[in-house]
This record gives structure tokens, sequence and C-alpha cells, in this order.
């Protein structure tokens, strides 16, 4: 079993690498999942704004993110005179996003007025100019 976010950010150095696979099942059907790792970024103050410690493709490369969507031609060519094939292997290696990911763990002030930790995810898709945040 792996270790959870708190942990990994508590035990983590400044540019230390971390292996991660996100997985995701979208409304529509399409499943995807990114490979690769994250770096290790402190907590720190930015002017006024405080940033909290985050695991991030910041400094590193983008995640390789597959889509169930995205099909690969792995039959032999049809032959001369039959009809062709639809490409039927989900998950195309030849088809797949570098996406962006940012997790840190967020201080939320609740209803009740009490402090509580939740952990964020953001995943940056630069091809579509698009952020996704999940909590």
């Amino acid at each position: 079993m792996g270790k959870n976010l708190d942990r990994i950010l508590a035990e983590a150095r400044d540019g230390a690498l971390v292996g991660v696979t996100v997985v995701t099942n979208q409304d529509n059907g399409i499943a995807s999942y990114g490979s690769g790792s994250l770096v290790y970024h402190p907590a720190s103050f930015v002017g006024p704004f405080f940033r909290p410690a985050r695991l991030s493709t910041t400094g590193g490369d983008p995640l390789k993110y597959y889509l169930s969507d995205r099909m690969l031609d792995i039959d032999p060519p049809p032959s001369p005179g039959t009809f062709g094939h639809s490409p039927r292997q989900p998950f195309s290696a030849v088809a797949v996003d570098k996406v962006g990911v940012s997790v840190s763990s967020v201080l939320v002030r609740a209803r009740s007025s009490s402090h509580s930790i939740r952990g964020e995810m953001r995943l940056l898709w630069s091809q579509w100019s698009r952020e996704e945040i999940f909590s």
C-alpha cells in the first residue's frame, strides 16, 4: 500500500521525484490514465500569498495521458479487394496527451468556523488550454 498525500508531503525533500498514476472515469464513458513523476515543491510565500507544499509537473515532464476512445490499429492490413477494418485497441500509445498536474493539501474553513485540510488536484490540459480541479 502506498503513502497518503499528507505523509508524502511531510517526508519529501525539495526537488524529490514521486511516481504517480492518475486514473479517471468520465460521465461520457471514457476512461483515462496518466503516469509519470511529480516534483516536490515545499510551501512558500509568493509576495503576500501563501503557496502550500505540492507535487507538480512544474520543473519536470508532463504526464503522458492515455484515453480509451483513442484507438490503435493492431491488426494486419486487410487483403486487397476486401473491406478495411476499424482500429480496436483502446488507449493508443501514439495518441497521448501531455498533461500538467499539481497536487496539494489545502486548508479550508468549514461552516462551523473550524478548519480542515482537504486534498486538491489540478490537471492542466495544455492541448486544449483547459484546467480541471478535483477535491
